[in-house]
């Protein structure tokens, strides 16, 4: 009597499961030393601005006189100001204005601009010169220059801030998704769905925005650190948030008046701010190459 055949796992009647996306990209990450100590101190300098009033060790806007400009040590990791107070913990407190400035106008940029971006790459005509004539128009501007005169009219805040850096960044994710719309309109799927009857709202939200999501996201893990560093550059010229609320930019520009006698009030968080981009900045690109295939293709082993 013939035996019935079985399949051997491996062979042909099996296929070895896949492992997930996010197990790809963890699994990249690991061997990608640099971008794996940006990700560790990213998520400390996060959870260091959500815990900031039980980290730091002294009150960040208490003044004391007696302490006036003392040099680091145990008590005062990064020394204190004219006033006396703790520079470390003025700097923890400030990750908090920094970093939330970073991700708020990251988000305050992206969205209206990818939609109009995609908005103009998918109708075109008229529509299409309106919106990219007015981006090129923003764009004649260098972006801090055009935050400063954002604040000059809206005033200072913290809010503010937040406006006019997410507006000066529109431009550049709506050039960004409108050059990735032009390529997806031309595509047989997209084509076939507009055929359907399909509407662009609902050609933008299936077929278009999942196509450019990844590189957004690229963009705007980018876009922080540079956020990051205008909200700093804003606060250096007395322009951002309102004195005394501690961010790394004011504190820098609070030490610049007392650079030769105490330069650590500008030094450490100068530092930090270093830090921070260039862990934004690192961790960025493994993000990029992950998702560019011809990077992966690139990386694979010969």
């Amino acid at each position: 009597m013939q035996q019935p055949l079985t399949s051997t796992p491996g062979f042909e009647g099996e296929r070895p499961a896949q492992p997930s996306r996010w197990a790809q990209f963890w699994r990249s990450l690991r061997h990608n030393k640099p971008a794996m100590i940006s990700l560790v101190y990213l998520i400390f300098i996060i959870l260091v601005a959500i815990f900031a009033n039980r980290i730091a060790p002294y009150p960040p806007n208490t003044p004391n006189p007696a302490a006036s400009f003392l040099p680091p040590s145990l008590a005062h990791p990064f020394g204190t100001d004219l006033f006396g107070r703790d520079i470390f913990s003025r700097v923890i407190y400030g990750s908090r204005i920094s970093l939330l400035v970073g991700f708020i106008s990251v988000i305050i940029g992206a969205v209206p601009g990818a939609l109009l971006g995609m908005v103009a790459g998918l109708v075109g005509g008229t529509v299409e010169q309106v919106i990219m004539r007015i981006m090129d128009m923003f764009l004649a501007f260098p972006f801090i220059l055009l935050a400063i005169l954002i604040l000059a009219f809206f005033g200072s805040g913290v809010l503010n801030v937040m406006l006019a850096i997410g507006i000066g960044s529109i431009p550049g994710y709506a050039r960004l998704t409108h050059a990735s719309t032009l390529t997806l309109r031309e595509t047989t799927y997209v084509e076939a769905a507009r055929a359907g009857g399909a509407r662009d709202t609902r050609l933008i939200g299936k077929h278009i925005l999942p196509n450019v999501l990844q590189t957004l996201t690229v963009f705007a893990t980018f876009n922080i650190p540079i956020a990051i560093l205008v909200e700093a550059g804003l606060d250096y010229l007395g322009l951002g948030v309102v004195p005394p609320t501690p961010t790394w930019g004011s504190i820098i520009n609070e030490g610049r008046q007392s650079l030769l006698i105490a330069p650590w009030e500008s030094i450490f968080p100068g530092l930090v701010i270093m830090v921070t981009v260039l862990a934004f900045n690192l961790f960025g690109e493994a993000i990029s190459n992950f998702l560019d295939p011809k990077s992966a293709m690139d990386q694979r082993p010969v």
